[in-house]
């Protein structure tokens, strides 16, 4: 969208723009440009950062020794590092570290963006989910370690290892007929390898315990979301409402990263020029539920960008995903059962653009990031209305 147009959007002097995301909180539509304006400011000094935190000794000196007891080195030394584009919720870091003198090796910090603004698992908890997922042969990013508050940094941080490619969605949603299917294949694939982790294993048991019903758990922690926010929100209360009467029974629980979509899977060019998913990225969301809220959550019309001819994170077909899932023993995929999943999915989104609006209004400094995610909302609150209107196609389209 060309931002420069947006006062096109509301009647000269009044609030609004749309409305639907709440930014006429801040005035009229010229003080919302003007907000959206400090926002890219505050994101391009953000970006010019050379990686400050790693430019302090201490903190050099904490993660080298922190680093040494990981690999059982005598010596580790840690060259500053460079901020990583991405993210909304936490700073990524790229350093490189010589141990014993050898290498360097290439490494990633992750710490939240902002010290208090914290969801999602706590860094262990990540390392412990990524470390179980890669037994099973799911790609990740390796873990090194992972600690609390009580440290040099100041805020709880993961490190590990850097892995190549790109999650960049203009980059995926690009790939073409044979490439993005042999994604989706691999897509799937990996995902059915996680999902093959049940609570019975007894792996990950710091996670909360699994609910009897995935489907109206998550129903309900949508709707507390909402009601926390206290906003006249009619088209998600209908979509909320929509969803308790579609619930689909329960199915077998199993380990879902919550987040499995274009943008948290890393891609490289592999042999022959084809496609590689080398890593399956952010596991602070991962719990246990139904299998196919992850595959509702990437074939979600939100999570197509411009490609909506593309349903599997708008790369590839469904029939492709479907046979990588099969390969390793995934469940067949119910067609109903994943059309809720899916409106789910719209409706968590939809919930996330109001939440981040409002941290574009209260947090310091704002992020043109949260600013402009905001702005979804009127998008998705068409498509929740499109796939939940009474007319016998509910859920059913579009696809």
């Amino acid at each position: 969208m060309d931002l420069s147009r947006l006062s096109d959007l509301a009647r000269a002097g009044e609030p609004g723009g749309w409305g639907f995301g709440r930014l006429h909180d801040v005035g009229p539509v010229e003080g919302a440009l003007a907000s959206l304006a400090e926002g890219r400011a505050a994101m391009a000094a953000r970006a010019a950062d050379p990686g400050a935190i790693l430019e302090d000794p201490a903190c050099r000196a904490h993660l080298a020794a922190r680093m040494a007891a990981a690999c059982g080195a005598g010596t580790v030394e840690i060259a500053p590092g460079a901020r990583l584009a991405g993210g909304a919720i936490h700073d990524h870091f790229a350093f490189r570290a010589r141990m014993d003198g050898e290498g360097p090796d290439d490494w990633v910090l992750r710490l939240p963006a902002d010290p208090e603004f914290r969801i999602g698992h706590a860094p262990e908890t990540e390392r412990a989910l990524a470390s179980a997922a890669a037994e099973r042969g799911v790609p990740v990013a390796e873990p090194l370690l992972a600690e609390g508050l009580g440290t040099p940094l100041e805020r709880p941080y993961l490190v590990m290892r850097r892995v190549n490619g790109t999650a960049d969605p203009s980059v995926l949603t690009a790939l073409e007929g044979l490439a993005g299917d042999m994604l989706a294949e691999a897509a799937g694939a990996s995902l059915a390898r996680l999902h093959r982790i049940r609570p019975a294993d007894g792996a990950m048991a710091d996670l909360p315990a699994p609910a009897a019903d995935p489907a109206l758990a998550r129903i309900g922690e949508l709707r507390a979301t909402l009601d926390a926010m206290a906003e006249a929100q009619p088209a998600l209360e209908w979509g909320l409402r929509w969803l308790e009467r579609h619930a689909p029974p329960p199915a077998p629980i199993v380990l879902t990263h919550g987040d499995f979509r274009t943008g948290n899977l890393m891609v490289e060019r592999g042999e022959g020029g084809t496609p590689r998913l080398s890593a399956v990225l952010d596991w602070e969301f991962a719990g246990w539920s139904d299998g196919h809220e992850d595959i509702g959550w990437l074939t979600a019309l939100c999570w197509r960008f411009e490609r909506r001819d593309r349903p599997v994170g708008g790369f590839g077909d469904l029939a492709a995903f479907a046979r990588g899932y099969a390969a390793v023993g995934g469940a067949p995929i119910d067609p109903d059962r994943l059309a809720f999943w899916q409106t789910y999915a719209l409706i968590r989104w939809a919930l996330i653009a109001l939440r981040q609006g409002r941290r574009f209004r209260e947090a310091e400094p704002a992020t043109l990031d949260c600013g402009l995610t905001s702005w979804r909302l009127p998008e998705l609150t068409l498509e929740i209305l499109a796939r939940t209107a009474p007319d016998g196609n509910a859920g059913k389209a579009p696809s």
